[in-house]
């Protein structure tokens, strides 16, 4: 395959024999004027405003601190988001998962994170977005049980050899390598959030139907003979920490403007609007009527949901409500509006 590089610097040169090895490398691009016009190994270093007299399959973008904003300015030049590659994503490969990788990435797919907080909602906006037309659900992360729900690169790299757009649901935290995981991926990111009191009595109706195996706190054998009260207590203290820690983490994230946050209460009084608006901010050609005929789709299926009541929370007991707003004390420039603080 013909490809060129963006980048010549250290990192294109730690990784010049794995891409001189398994491409033709037509022309290198770099914003640093002194190396413009120069050459490297008989080929010639050019302002990137010529990029698009190259016909290429690929251009690699060699920077680890300016690859995501290197993107956009491609990107801003017209050259088509499945022929970036960013160099992060191929550095540990070898050189028949390189190319795999760059065939695969070439048949561009949209990739959807939705990274949620637990009982707001996430099921459904997983299957409704699973209900467009091409749309997949899939994970991101083998196994689930008592395991924090970080992403596994491996799980996407399988999932990009099948071509196809794709949502994935996860109860993940913001980190430098979520971050890392989304930029090389080229991920879009949904985070999801609920007014936290409700969250209170949708995680004790998951625990008394479902399951009380979690990530977020291990569960005493007898917790299931507690009265409610103490129930309610046990989950504010040893599970809403992880909610606070979510949502500090994406509010406070390095890619906080190119995420999209939304609220189960927005979403659920008016589904189809909230469904559309997502779509358009996240550049996903789908028309109204295919949404609709998702949504509608869902209505005889079985999605987990929670029980559908806005503001069941305001029957929290206020000795606990105040335990809860004492934890959003501790962030005192955070806004905590969007889970009902």
């Amino acid at each position: 395959m013909n490809a060129v590089v963006f980048g010549t610097g250290r990192y294109y040169e730690i990784n010049s024999t794995l891409l001189e090895r398994n491409f033709d490398i037509l022309c290198f691009f770099d914003n640093d004027q002194i190396k413009q016009d120069t050459v490297i190994n008989n080929i010639p270093v050019l302002h990137p405003s010529r990029v698009l007299d190259f016909n290429f399959d690929v251009i690699f973008v060699m920077s680890g601190a300016f690859g995501k904003v290197i993107q956009r300015q491609l990107l801003d030049l017209g050259i088509p988001r499945q022929k970036i590659v960013l160099g992060m994503s191929i550095v540990h490969l070898s050189d028949c998962d390189l190319v795999n990788y760059v065939q695969c990435k070439i048949v561009y797919a949209e990739k959807i994170l939705l990274a949620c907080m637990p009982k707001s909602g996430s099921t459904y906006i997983r299957k409704a977005f699973g209900a467009l037309p091409n749309f997949k659900e899939v994970n991101f992360v083998p196994f689930y049980g008592g395991r924090e729900q970080e992403i596994c690169e491996f799980t996407i790299h399988r999932l990009l050899s099948k071509h196809e757009n794709c949502i994935a649901q996860q109860h993940v935290r913001y980190s430098v390598a979520t971050s890392q995981v989304i930029n090389t991926f080229d991920l879009k990111v949904i985070v999801l959030v609920r007014n936290v009191f409700d969250v209170v009595f949708s995680i004790y109706d998951h625990l008394i139907n479902e399951s009380a195996t979690s990530p977020m706190a291990f569960f005493p054998f007898d917790w299931n003979t507690w009265e409610r009260e103490r129930a309610y207590e046990f989950i504010i203290d040893m599970i809403l920490p992880w909610y606070f820690n979510f949502y500090a983490s994406w509010m406070n994230s390095d890619i906080k403007d190119n995420i999209i946050f939304v609220t189960y209460d927005e979403f659920m009084k008016n589904k189809f609007e909230k469904m559309n608006d997502i779509c358009h901010d996240l550049e996903i050609d789908v028309s109204d009527f295919e949404i609709r005929l998702a949504l509608d789709s869902l209505k005889s299926k079985k999605t987990r949901k929670n029980i559908g009541i806005l503001g069941r929370g305001n029957a929290l007991p206020e000795v606990l409500k105040e335990k809860i707003r004492k934890m959003s004390a501790y962030y005192k420039d955070m806004d905590f509006s969007l889970i009902g603080l």
